[in-house]
């Protein structure tokens, strides 16, 4: 944890005019950043320990100068549409020679898949980050084909909940893994979910 508070620490000071240094309220919000960054490389590590995913890139932009082509599709009249954007995180992992990709987003906020919102076009971004992805697999693996493994939240944040009764360790700690499991869909397979996660069952 002291790693985390040293690394908020050298960065708070370069925010916006050191607005998080300019009160006491802010200095609170600094220390609480400190046990969000800690509660985050945790939770990313006890992920790490159980899944075969590993992570091949952050932060990838598609679209801008320096990163790959954006993805374009031709509509009528001849217009060019092109989307651009920025993935937080790709993971591969390999099964029966085949290369399975998975997009991670880092969220602050809620965040959650809608079946509806995506039939309807108003929730694409991460089928998107999942398709640029699919399509550059040669950069990401080596490999000229790929497939798609899963989409998923990843919540940057540090809980708050209440309570009728008290609550042991373990029991808060419980908790918290319940309102921080990482939402999102991943592939109809068992072999590619127990890839995702080594620790489960059936």
């Amino acid at each position: 944890i002291n790693v985390c508070r040293q690394i908020v620490a050298e960065l708070a000071p370069r925010l916006q005019n050191e607005i998080l240094l300019c009160s006491e309220q802010h200095k609170h919000l600094t220390k609480r950043l400190a046990r969000v960054v800690q509660r985050v490389v945790d939770r990313l590590g006890a992920f790490d320990r159980v899944s075969k995913f590993k992570p091949v890139a952050l932060e990838q932009s598609f679209g801008s100068q320096d990163g790959w082509p954006p993805l374009t599709y031709k509509l009528d009249d001849n217009v060019l549409l092109e989307l651009t954007g920025q993935i937080d995180r790709l993971d591969v992992a390999e099964y029966n020679g085949d290369t399975y990709i998975m997009v991670i987003d880092y969220k602050s906020g809620g965040a959650w898949l809608s079946l509806n919102e995506v039939y309807y076009g108003l929730q694409l971004q991460l089928l998107v980050y999942l398709l640029v992805a699919c399509a550059r697999g040669r950069q990401l693996a080596g490999r000229d084909t790929c497939y798609p493994a899963g989409i998923l939240y990843c919540y940057l944040r540090d809980p708050v909940f209440t309570g009728n009764s008290f609550l042991n360790e373990d029991q808060v700690a419980a908790k918290v893994n319940s309102m921080l499991k990482m939402p999102g869909w991943v592939l109809d397979s068992r072999e590619i979910v127990r890839l995702i996660d080594t620790t489960i069952e059936g």
